[in-house]
């Protein structure tokens, strides 16, 4: 079991952590995270995300289904990501001790990366090396 110092979820927090992700494992996506990955996460704090929409690829320049791909593998890893740190989140409210299992915590985020459609290979190096990141933004 693993004790953890917290980081407040703010969306600035989240979206460093995104940076981070898409730094290491998605370099080639970093154009698209910088046009849709402020709003993405804005929009998920809202509850409103909506993804990729028709036309926004022309606003950008970029209308093919080529271009989706990247939006999408970083929505992914948003998604899949928000909605760990929300059940962990609630986990933790829930119980007496604030411990959280890292290795544990590891294994079920990679799960959720790759069934949301994350390659399995990508998702177990995201959730090895952005874990205890992860763990500080569940408080």
């Amino acid at each position: 079991m693993e004790s953890h110092d917290s980081t407040p979820l703010t969306r600035e927090a989240y979206l460093k952590l995104l940076q981070k992700i898409v730094d290491h494992h998605f370099p080639d996506e970093n154009l698209a995270f910088e046009l849709d990955g402020q709003e993405m996460v804005q929009s998920l704090f809202a509850d409103d995300w909506r993804g990729h929409e028709d036309g926004q690829g022309e606003q950008y320049g970029f209308a093919d289904l080529t271009s989706v791909k990247p939006v999408l593998d970083i929505a992914l890893v948003a998604l899949s990501t928000f909605k760990i740190i929300c059940e962990l989140r609630k986990t933790l409210q829930q119980q007496k001790s604030k411990t959280i299992n890292a290795e544990e915590l590891e294994q079920q985020w990679a799960k959720r990366l790759q069934l949301e459609g994350v390659k399995s290979a990508k998702a177990k190096a995201v959730a090895n090396e952005f874990t205890q990141q992860l763990l500080a933004l569940t408080k």
